[in-house]
């Protein structure tokens, strides 16, 4: 093989690893195993405004946090602490930015089928 082809073929490798890289990146599901995971994956969803992520780490029944009464728009949220309340329930610590204030609350998380979703959220 000659030079060129040497580095054609490198140049094609690095591009087909950065693909597939970032495909495995932009796809993975969030980690809901643990009550931190399903936290940050919750807040995630939550400080984007994303209905649909935000109902994938929902449990049945709970109430949609997005439809909260809001003092200004949000800007976004951060993740506290999450801490166990029993082996199948946890609380964590959220703050609310809002465009001219913040607000501190809290959401409950239940195991079901192995996975940790939101149950909760609020005052």
């Amino acid at each position: 093989m000659t030079k060129k082809m040497w580095l054609l073929s490198g140049a094609v490798v690095v591009v087909l690893a950065a693909v597939v890289t970032l495909v495995l990146v932009l796809t993975r599901a969030p980690d809901t195993s643990t009550p931190k995971g399903a936290a940050e994956a919750i807040v995630e969803a939550f400080g984007d405004k994303d209905k649909q992520a935000l109902a994938a780490v929902s449990c049945p029944g709970a109430a949609h946090p997005l439809e909260l009464p809001a003092p200004s728009p949000m800007v976004g949220a951060d993740l506290g602490d999450v801490r166990l309340a029993s082996p199948d329930e946890a609380v964590a610590d959220v703050t609310i930015r809002f465009t001219d204030s913040s607000r501190q609350t809290q959401m409950g998380l239940a195991r079901e089928n192995d996975r940790w979703c939101l149950t909760w959220f609020g005052p």
